[in-house]
């Protein structure tokens, strides 16, 4: 009996072996059987046992087997030769039967009708069968003869909830990280937070550790499978090289402070039984170090006086010179403008002197007058920095009309509709000199119809005003580039491009052959 037991036992593990599978060989007085694909039924399912009711047993004689297992799928193999008997001798005098549930899947039939198992010799295949979770398959087998039970198999498959884990955690500060490591997966006797898996699904982990899933009771090449993802999930699987320590899901320091993460867990055996944990990481605790930042503190505040008195020292000399940079160029400007009204007179006194020349005094008279209110205006408005754009083309058109009292000439100032409400500053005088340009030396006494035309548009941020003349000759010679009125108007665009800040103006002057002379204004950045 004993050799050849051990004979079975080398045959089934050789064909274990090569087809990669796994069973339950239990063994009676004259039979015994086989039941495959159970995946090792793990210890975890030890404590079942005892609540699986068994079917009553009819006499002393009969034997009573319960098996707990996880997988769906399973096969029964009899071996009815353990003493030596013919299989089919005695299988003519066995027969068998199979509920599932209560539920009649096989009536009774004789174990000499059985096939012979093709992959294990001299044994007789019952054949597969699928059950569900909770479902209970019980085999009996009597006597042909006697009805009398011999024996009776109940499998139950129970659900295998993939909670039968602790969890823990390894802190990742201070210097004892390895003893802390070693001494969780050693479980030692160092004191250590310990959360079981069967008693809560809610687990809290800080930002700043390693989280630990150790699962329990697994049996040799059982393997684990779990997914951070569902509906699809994207499952990984987990096994263990010793199963007796258990297998471990490690949960990174990288999962997001104050945020929970869901983990779905199954067996592979039961992939149909998902069990479903959250992770909630705890919001990031910080700990003031009020030493270290009184005295950094201290060091900056220090840092922080020296930095503002060099500043502060460095800015009043900055603001010094600015000032006097400022000032400076108010002076100028202020003699630029001054230059202006001399300028005027002294063609005013020219024009008048004309005047008197042609015999017609009261016509003098009253160009006197006109001339003497718009000095006047000149040197009301010279004083000023800007003036609005209103009031400067006020001023030119009275200096038009004045000019048109010693000769006859055209005139047009067009302001688009766009800038009429607009409040618009520019400098006071720059247009009068181009006009005086344009009417003293483009004009030639013979000109058939002498035009001047002053156009003000915008263009993005840039105000433009363009005066045009009709005139035959160009006036931009050096003689008048070099004159007082067009020279001091530069002069003055020079100064004041130097006081402004992001803004500037741009004088450009050209003769078009059978046009004219153009002058282009270009106040950039002026309007907002």
């Amino acid at each position: 009996m004993k050799y050849l037991f051990l004979f079975l036992l080398g045959v089934l593990s050789s064909v274990v072996e090569a087809r990669q599978t796994n069973f339950i060989r239990q063994e009676s007085s004259g039979l015994g059987y086989i039941i495959t694909g159970t995946d090792y039924t793990p210890a975890r399912f030890a404590g079942l046992k005892n609540t699986i009711k068994s079917p009553k047993l009819h006499s002393s004689k009969t034997d009573s087997y319960i098996h707990v297992v996880s997988s769906g799928n399973i096969g029964l193999t009899f071996l009815p030769n353990l003493e030596g008997k013919s299989n089919r001798n005695l299988g003519s005098n066995i027969e068998f039967q199979i509920t599932n549930n209560s539920e009649v899947i096989r009536s009774w039939l004789a174990l000499s009708n059985l096939k012979e198992n093709k992959d294990i010799p001299k044994t007789l295949y019952a054949g597969n069968f699928r059950l569900d979770v909770n479902d209970t398959l019980l085999i009996t087998l009597r006597t042909v003869r006697t009805k009398e039970v011999a024996m009776n198999i109940t499998v139950f498959r129970a659900e295998d909830k993939a909670n039968n884990f602790v969890y823990y955690e390894v802190p990742l500060k201070g210097e004892q990280f390895s003893s802390n490591l070693q001494n969780i997966l050693n479980i030692s006797s160092e004191p250590i937070q310990v959360y079981r898996g069967d008693s809560t699904i809610l687990f809290e982990k800080d930002p700043s550790s390693i989280g630990l899933i150790r699962f329990l009771g697994v049996g040799k090449d059982e393997k684990i499978e779990y997914s951070f993802e569902d509906k699809p999930y994207h499952w990984r699987t987990l096994s263990s090289i010793n199963s007796e320590n258990g297998i471990f899901l490690v949960l990174d320091n990288r999962m997001e402070a104050n945020e929970d993460q869901d983990i779905y867990l199954r067996y592979a055996s039961q992939p149909e039984t998902i069990h479903k944990i959250t992770i909630r990481v705890k919001e990031i605790t910080f700990a003031m170090p009020w030493g270290k930042i009184a005295v950094v503190s201290i060091i900056l505040l220090i840092g922080a006086c020296l930095v503002f008195y060099f500043w502060n020292r460095l800015n009043k000399r900055k603001l010094k010179s600015l000032r006097q940079k400022s000032k400076n160029l108010e002076t100028d400007l202020e003699l630029l403008s001054g230059q202006l009204n001399p300028h005027f007179l002294f063609n005013s006194l020219n024009a008048i002197q004309s005047s008197i020349n042609s015999g017609q005094p009261e016509k003098v008279k009253a160009y006197i007058g006109n001339v003497a209110s718009f000095m006047r205006t000149i040197m009301d408005n010279g004083r000023k920095e800007f003036i609005s754009l209103e009031e400067e083309l006020k001023i030119e058109d009275d200096y038009l009309n004045l000019e048109k009292e010693r000769r006859d000439f055209k005139y047009s100032i067009t302001l688009s509709d766009e800038l009429k409400s607009l409040p618009i500053d520019v400098p006071p005088l720059l247009l009068q000199p181009i006009l005086e340009n344009s009417i003293r030396h483009a004009f030639t006494h013979d000109h058939p119809d002498p035009k001047l035309s002053l156009i003000i548009v915008r263009e993005g941020k840039n105000l433009i005003l363009k005066l045009a003349d009709n005139g035959g000759i160009p006036w931009d010679t050096d003689k008048v580039a070099f004159g007082q009125g067009l020279m001091l108007t530069k002069k003055r665009i020079d100064v004041y491009n130097e006081k402004l800040d992001g803004m500037f103006i741009q004088l450009d002057i050209c003769y078009l052959d059978r046009v004219g002379t153009i002058t282009m204004f270009t106040f950039h950045n002026w309007l907002a």
